[in-house]
């Protein structure tokens, strides 16, 4: 299950998460972060390892995909270039096109396998997305992230939940529900509301979907 496999990825980056564990500040509704300066963690254990060894860096060969010009994509262009500079071969696959075709494939012709897609945009990728990992995994390609965990993130509920129970710090938040059966009680107020009668959170907050 996704939920169980993405409770295994947070456990195995429990070291890497280490420094940055704080005491939440309470100060957003939905999303924040702590701008304080960390200690530089340790690099992230490999996740999963093909039994074939190492590879050498000219006969590697990484699959991109990720949106066309999002910011992520922006970020690791450096990375890749340096990679690319070490002799790796790098290609970056954007369109839906493009994913339908690596999904339909037989084999993949790839030592390693990353998906930079945001969760919050994966929705029409996510079927072509989950078969390409499939694959990737059937034949001990390198998965460098979970596409499963990437869906689950689309949930802001979800990803909050999984970060208070891995002792990681969130921002006061409360979740809202009205197109259901019992709606959320929200009163408003001239610098808070309440929620459901109990909850009071502060204004100025985000309300995030």
């Amino acid at each position: 299950m996704a939920v169980k496999s993405c409770m295994g990825y947070a456990q195995t980056l429990e070291t890497y998460l280490d420094p940055y564990r704080r005491k939440s500040t309470n100060d957003l509704v939905v999303l924040g972060s702590n701008t304080d300066k960390a200690e530089q963690p340790p690099a992230i254990p490999q996740l999963r390892r093909s039994s074939s060894g190492s590879i050498k860096a000219s006969e590697a060969h990484l699959l991109v995909y990720a949106e066309k010009n999002s910011t992520t994509l922006t970020r690791f262009r450096k990375l890749l270039k340096g990679l690319v500079d070490a002799g790796l071969t790098v290609e970056i696959r954007s369109e839906i096109h493009e994913l339908e075709a690596d999904a339909q494939e037989s084999t993949l012709n790839a030592s390693a396998i990353c998906v930079l897609w945001s969760p919050y945009f994966i929705v029409s990728y996510k079927e072509h997305l989950l078969k390409i990992a499939e694959k990737a995994a059937a034949q001990e390609i390198r998965l460098l992230n979970d596409v499963r965990c990437l869906i689950e993130l689309a949930d802001r509920r979800w990803a909050l939940r999984m970060l208070s129970e891995h002792g990681i710090p969130t921002p006061k938040y409360a979740e809202c529900a009205f197109e259901v059966q019992s709606p959320t009680r929200v009163e408003e107020y001239d610098d808070h509301v309440i929620v459901n009668g109990q909850q009071k959170i502060d204004k100025p907050f985000l309300e995030k979907p």
